[in-house]
C-alpha cells in the first residue's frame, strides 16, 4: 500500500502547478520526496526525486524570473537518521542551478522558508524556519532561524585588496584583490567595482561583467599625490566597501596621538592625531591593552571591567607609513558605587546632585555647602569638552543659584547645546596650585550622563 503524504503546493506564473511531496519509490522499499512541475493543463512537464530526502514536502517559491527556490532537509550519513538542511534553487525546467547544504551534528531541518523583505527577485535572500538539536543536551529542541543571501549562503562579502608598489616604476601601483565571499564566476554570484581615485574609468568584473580572470590588477597614475582607492564587492544587495590611501611620490607624515577621560570605567578617547587623510583612505586602529579585539573608530569609547594601567596603543595608516602612539591609561572606577563619592582629608559628606534629566535649557547642579570651590564640565561623546564652569557656593545667595542652610544650587544654560547624550564631570579643587578643574590637585565628586532633549 502506497504511504503518500502532501508537502507544499503552489501555481506558478505560467497557469501551472508545483508541488512537493513524499511518496514510496516503485520497486523499492524506500519513501522519497519529489518536486513536480504541472502545466497549465495539469500535465506532467518535470519530476525530481534526487534532493531534499529527509523529512516532509520542501517548501517551494517561485521567484520573478520564474525559477524556484526549494527549503527541505536530507539525512545524514550518521547511522542515527539525523537531518541537516537542504536547499536549492532550479531553472523554470527543473535544471539545478545551484544546492546548499548546512547544519551541525543533530538533528536539523526546516520547516517553510520565505523570500526576504517580500523581494521574489531573491536578491535580498532568504529566511528559513525549523527545528535544530544540534549542540544541545539530549531531549532539547530550540527553534531554528536561518537568514540567507542570494546566493543561499550564511556569509556576506568582505573588500580586501593589497596595494603593491612597483620599485621601477613609481607611478604604477598593483591592486591585489582578497576579497572574500563574492563568488564572482558562480551563478547568482557577485562582481567587483574598483575606482582607482583619480577621475579615470573603474575596473568592474564579475557577474554582468567581464570575468575576473586577474587577482592582481595594474594601474599608473598620472600626477603625484594621494589618492582614495575603494574597492566595492557586491552580492546581490550586499555591499562590503574599503578605501586605502595610496600615494605617488607623495610623503603623508600621519602624526598618530590621543588623550582620554574615565567616566568610571567607561573611558572616552580623544584622537588627537594629524595628517591622518582619513577622506583619503588612511585609518585608525586601537589595541585597549586589555585582551579586547581591535577597534577602527576615530573616537571610540571602551569599557574596561578591571582595575588596573593598560597601556593603549592607537595606530595610523596613511598608504605604507604608520605612526604608532601609546599611553598608558589608569582605570580606579570600577565598581565603585554609583552614588557621589564623599570629599577625602576631613571635608565630610558632600553630595551632588544633577537635574532634571532628560533636560531641555537648563541644568540644576545641587551639593552641599562649601568653602571648596568646584568645576562643572559637560563632553560630548567624543570626548569634546562643550562647557565648563566654576561653582563656587559660600553662604550668600548670587544670581546664579541659591542657597539653603545645608545646600547650594546652580543653573547652568544648556539651551544652546545640540539634542544628545552628554557626560558630566563635577571635581573638587583641594590644592592652591590648581587652576583646572580636571587636572592636579582636584578630585572627581561625581561623574554620570544627563540627556538633552529638544
Amino acid at each position: 500500500m502506497s504511504r503518500d503524504i502532501a508537502g507544499h503546493i503552489i501555481t506558478t506564473s505560467d497557469g501551472g502547478v508545483l508541488m512537493s511531496y513524499i511518496a514510496d519509490k516503485p520497486n523499492i522499499a524506500l519513501r522519497i520526496n519529489y518536486v513536480h512541475k504541472l502545466n497549465a493543463q495539469h500535465q506532467t512537464e518535470w519530476i525530481i526525486d534526487a534532493y531534499c530526502r529527509g523529512g516532509g514536502g520542501p517548501s517551494l517559491i517561485q521567484l520573478a524570473d520564474s525559477s524556484y527556490f526549494v527549503a527541505g532537509s536530507y539525512y545524514l550519513d550518521d547511522g542515527l537518521y539525523n537531518k541537516n538542511a537542504e536547499i536549492l534553487k532550479l531553472s523554470p525546467l527543473g535544471e539545478l542551478l545551484w544546492r546548499r547544504q548546512f547544519g551541525g551534528n543533530g538533528d536539523d531541518y526546516v520547516y517553510d522558508a520565505i523570500v526576504q523583505d517580500h523581494d521574489y527577485s531573491g536578491r535580498s535572500g532568504y529566511v528559513l524556519c525549523g527545528r535544530t538539536e544540534s549542540n544541545l543536551p539530549p531531549g532539547r529542541a530550540d527553534a531554528w532561524l536561518v537568514r540567507l543571501n542570494c546566493m543561499g549562503l550564511l556569509t556576506v562579502p568582505q573588500a580586501a585588496f593589497m596595494a603593491i608598489p612597483f620599485p621601477a616604476m613609481p607611478q604604477t601601483i598593483a591592486f591585489a584583490n582578497q576579497s572574500q565571499y563574492v563568488y564572482p564566476d558562480s551563478i547568482d554570484g557577485g562582481h567587483y567595482i574598483l575606482d582607482w581615485g583619480d577621475g579615470s574609468p573603474p575596473y568592474l568584473c564579475g557577474q554582468g561583467y567581464s570575468p575576473c580572470s586577474e587577482n592582481t590588477i595594474p594601474h599608473t597614475y598620472q600626477t603625484e599625490g594621494i589618492y582614495g582607492v575603494t574597492l566595492q564587492a557586491i552580492v546581490c544587495n550586499d555591499t562590503s566597501t574599503l578605501t586605502r590611501a595610496v600615494c605617488i611620490d607623495f610623503a603623508p607624515n600621519p602624526q598618530a596621538a590621543f588623550t582620554y577621560t574615565d567616566f568610571g570605567g567607561m573611558v572616552q578617547f580623544t584622537n588627537l592625531s594629524q595628517n591622518s587623510y582619513l577622506a583619503q583612505g588612511g585609518y585608525f586602529s586601537w589595541d585597549f591593552g586589555d585582551g579586547s579585539p581591535p577597534v577602527y573608530d576615530a573616537n571610540p569609547a571602551h569599557t574596561y571591567t578591571d582595575n588596573d594601567n593598560f597601556t593603549v596603543t592607537l595606530t595610523l595608516i596613511v598608504c605604507q607609513d604608520t605612526s604608532v602612539y601609546m599611553q598608558f591609561v589608569q582605570v580606579q572606577t570600577v565598581g565603585m558605587p554609583q552614588t557621589p563619592p564623599r570629599f577625602e582629608g576631613g571635608q565630610g559628606g558632600e553630595q551632588v546632585v544633577v537635574y532634571p534629566n532628560p533636560a531641555q535649557n537648563t541644568l540644576q547642579i545641587s551639593r552641599s555647602l562649601s568653602e571648596v570651590e568646584t568645576s562643572f564640565s559637560l563632553y560630548t561623546p567624543a570626548g569634546q569638552l562643550v562647557l565648563q564652569t566654576p561653582l563656587v557656593s559660600t553662604s550668600s545667595t548670587t544670581a546664579a543659584g541659591s542657597t539653603t542652610a545645608n545646600t547650594t544650587t546652580h543653573t547652568l544654560s544648556v539651551a544652546h547645546l545640540p539634542a544628545g547624550i552628554y557626560f558630566y564631570v563635577v571635581s573638587g579643587i583641594v590644592g592652591e596650585d590648581s587652576d583646572n578643574g580636571d587636572n592636579g590637585g582636584s578630585m572627581v565628586l561625581a561623574r554620570g550622563k544627563v540627556a538633552v532633549v529638544r
